[in-house]
């Protein structure tokens, strides 16, 4: 079933423009509507050329790439490596360029 889009006059696409917050010109318009009409039209013919198939299911195994649940390690373990690698700190804290 193929559905023809209607014809998509000037008043439609200045309708759409205003609702877009954008400023065109009446030609503009005019080849927009064109335009917009070529392109549903054309999505129609997608739509109507549908899958004569069943999608291929995926056969791959999916397995979990994250890693074991366990204990997890004391918290602040890392903490100092990861402060001493900061160029600038303040006590336990990294300190940044303020940018307000």
């Amino acid at each position: 079933m193929c559905y023809r889009i209607h014809m998509i006059d000037r008043t439609d696409v200045e309708r759409l423009a205003a609702l877009s917050r954008i400023a065109i010109t009446r030609e503009e318009a005019e080849h927009l509507g064109e335009d917009i009409e070529q392109i549903l039209n054309y999505v129609s013919e997608i739509n109507e050329a549908g899958i004569d198939r069943e999608p291929e299911l995926e056969t791959s195994v999916v397995y979990n790439v994250l890693r074991e649940d366990g204990e997890a390690h004391e918290g602040g373990v890392f903490s100092e490596r990861l402060l001493a690698a900061a160029p600038q700190r303040e006590g336990k804290y990294v300190t940044v360029k303020n940018i307000l």
